[in-house]
This record gives structure tokens, sequence and C-alpha cells, in this order.
């Protein structure tokens, strides 16, 4: 099934319904790294307050 160009512009994340598979790839890679920052992030404040 076709994706209709009226109802993709509308989705937030339309981008990467039409994006080639490299800049897919890329947009994913980017997220998991941003993701995996966060948790590094969050896990050291833990530990900084648990430590007093």
């Amino acid at each position: 099934m076709p994706v209709l160009p009226e109802r993709v512009g509308r989705h937030p994340g339309s981008g990467l319904v039409i994006a080639p598979r490299p800049t897919r790839l890329a947009a994913t890679v980017l997220t998991a790294i941003g993701i995996a920052d966060a948790l590094h992030l969050l896990y050291d404040a833990g530990k900084k307050v648990a430590s007093g």
C-alpha cells in the first residue's frame, strides 16, 4: 500500500518514513547513543545521591 503524502506530512516522524535506509540507520544509531548518554548521566547522579 503506498504512503499518501498528505498523511505522511502530518506525522512528527514523517521524515523517517520516506528517508533512505542510511538516513534511518544513522538516526537510529544517534538515538541509541543519546539514550545511552542520558542513562549514564542518570546513573552517575544516582550514585552521587546515594553516596551522600
